[in-house]
């Protein structure tokens, strides 16, 4: 059976088949083999090129479940609004039994049922009409190779230590330098300037920054590169003494990466015979580092934790979780204590063990209640599942994050 692909001019509610397959792969959310070989799989939005289908239509519904939450901004959601959403989160994202979650609403098995329809069939018409437009998009939308391979790098953008890239640029342009008779200054932090990149792209516009520089700097005389933190962006400054007065020019490619990364460069002349480039990269907020086997659920914590106000970091098992400490250095851990790889509890004994991750705040997360043991290991606070957006702003509040 294949999926109806609606054209520009069908109606905007769906047919009671695509209805029925939403219901079908919501039923089997955590069934990646299943979900692989579901037919809405094959047109699920693709956020990575390598990833699986099933992934990501497991995305695609837990995000269009999330989209239909009634928050605290729409004054006057309908109860039964509330209700839907709740129940889509506790039956399908949080693995409840549908009389469980009955229990806990305080409602009728019955009307936890009519509920639960209802919030289905609102999944449905949301993912049909995502669909839609994504369809019309790209029908309408000429891909030209430079867009294509611009579209790649966005795709493959990674945490990445901009200090550190900054280091292999200035080693990349160290035989043009002295061809040209230059010295080099640099002033970069001594811990990780994480930013959110492709960093072989970061790292190309960072050497045709310093190679255009050096090619347009006079003879016998230094250039300046500092990298500080300056509020919510990383400023890369490289200031030189030109042999003439006007600015920096950079090859057009280098400038469209640089403005699909979203980033951004400007030219100033702090004296007349100096001239200042800086480009500025976006500081990430609070780094959450989310450490679950529950792929479903780190797609949800990224829903709770917008950016810019926080960047989530995923770890599917306990030694990315540990890699991913040491190399991010986050300002919280969200710990699960049953992973088949290595347990929380041994992640947790293993970061404070660790003098690079002894003092960062860990929150377990978990189904398995023992926080006195949780918090003689080391853990900071303690949160059961399933985990509610507003107990999870509650407890980062409190630990100051």
């Amino acid at each position: 059976m294949t999926p109806p692909t609606p054209p520009p001019d069908t109606p905007s509610s769906p047919p009671e088949q695509f209805i029925e397959q939403v219901r079908e792969a919501l039923e089997n959310l955590y069934d990646l083999p299943a979900l692989n070989r579901h037919p809405l799989a094959a047109n699920a939005p693709q956020s990575a090129p390598s990833e699986p289908q099933g992934q990501r239509l497991r995305r695609e519904l837990i995000n269009t479940i999330e989209a239909l939450n009634p928050s605290a901004k729409h004054v006057g959601a309908r109860p039964t609004a509330n209700r839907a959403y709740t129940l889509l989160h506790m039956h399908y994202v949080g693995g409840m039994t549908l009389q469980e979650a009955a229990n806990q609403l305080g409602v009728s098995l019955r009307q936890a049922y009519r509920d639960l329809k209802a919030g289905c069939d609102g999944v449905a018409e949301l993912m049909w009409f995502n669909r839609r437009g994504a369809a019309a998009e790209a029908d309408a939308v000429h891909v030209s190779s430079l867009a294509s391979e611009l579209a790649r790098l966005e795709a493959n953008v990674t945490p990445a230590d901009l200090a550190g890239l900054c280091g292999a640029a200035l080693k990349a342009v160290q035989r043009l330098t002295a061809q040209y008779g230059l010295s080099v200054r640099a002033e970069l932090p001594p811990a990780p300037a994480v930013v959110a990149v492709n960093p072989a792209a970061a790292q190309q516009v960072l050497i045709s920054l310093l190679s255009g520089a050096i090619q347009a700097a006079r003879p016998e005389t230094a250039l300046t590169l500092t990298l500080r933190q300056d509020g919510q962006v990383w400023a890369f400054d490289l200031t030189f003494a030109p042999r003439e007065a006007k600015d920096l020019v950079l090859p057009a490619p280098i400038m469209q990466v640089i403005d699909q990364m979203r980033l951004s460069v400007a030219q100033a002349r702090p004296t007349p015979d100096q001239c200042s480039v800086r480009l500025s990269v976006p500081a990430y907020g609070t780094r959450v580092l989310a450490v679950d086997d529950n792929l479903g659920l780190l797609d949800l914590l990224q829903r709770f934790l917008p950016e810019p106000r926080y960047k989530v970091f995923p770890a599917s098992t306990g030694a990315d979780g540990l890699s991913l400490a040491g190399q991010v250095q986050p300002d919280v851990i969200l710990l699960d204590l049953m992973m088949p790889d290595l347990n929380g509890w041994d992640v947790l004994q293993t970061l404070r063990a660790d003098p690079r991750t002894r003092e960062i705040p860990v929150v377990v997360c978990s189904v398995v209640s023992d926080p006195e043991l949780a918090y003689s290991l080391g853990a900071n606070a303690v949160i059961a599942k399933p985990i509610t957006r507003e107990g999870l702003l509650a407890v980062l509040e409190q630990l100051g994050v």
